[in-house]
């Protein structure tokens, strides 16, 4: 990972955003019904992956993380889930 990206993770991690004000615990159980939920689909059916795209939005917009940020993260870890 490149340094520039760490600076840029952490100036978002110490940025004042909604969510500082909601419990870690809620974070991790939404979190983790979401991707047992997400993993209970059949991989092949993409159409009803479109109702599920919600969650991930509403972390980008409500916690102001930048699109340009995760696509370049999603990038570099996307050659290792094609092999999956």
């Amino acid at each position: 990972m490149e340094i520039s990206v760490l600076r840029q993770i952490d100036y978002f991690a110490t940025k004042n955003n909604l969510n500082d004000r909601v419990d870690t615990r809620a974070k991790l159980i939404v979190t983790l019904a979401y991707i047992a939920t997400i993993s209970s689909f059949n991989k092949y059916t993409l159409a009803d992956f479109l109702p599920f795209l919600t969650y991930p939005l509403f972390i980008v917009i409500f916690w102001n993380i930048p699109l340009k940020l995760i696509i370049k993260q999603m990038i570099s870890v996307s050659s290792f889930i094609i092999f999956i």
